[in-house]
């Protein structure tokens, strides 16, 4: 299903390359439901689900670079079937926990 900022396709939420709000509880209480949630670089959801959302040569002329930077505070805590967050290639704002338990790991 497409919608004006994002796409559904069966367990995967999609948000448009040019989606950069916040994410409000309305959208939480959707996305809630998928367990795949991308922030594409394609304007093809079919491209991004096929690369999972990697630059490919031979999709450059769908590359769009995802404009989504806006901080996820609290948000993914109430993404409880969420098995996978792949984020567009402009993203800067992971939280201090993400960057916590990343950077121990690498110890």
């Amino acid at each position: 299903m497409e919608f004006e900022k994002y796409w559904i396709y069966e367990d995967y939420f999609i948000f448009k390359p040019e989606f950069n709000d916040e994410l409000d509880v309305f959208l939480i209480e959707v996305i809630v439901n998928y367990k795949k949630l991308i922030f594409s670089d394609y304007d093809d959801y079919k491209i991004c689900i096929e690369t999972n959302n990697k630059y490919l040569i031979k999709y450059n002329n769908n590359y769009k670079c995802s404009k989504f930077n806006q901080s996820l505070a609290n948000s993914l805590d109430k993404l409880i079937n969420l098995q996978q967050l792949t984020l567009g290639s402009c993203f800067n704002q992971l939280p201090r926990k993400f960057f916590k338990i990343f950077w121990s790991s690498r110890k």
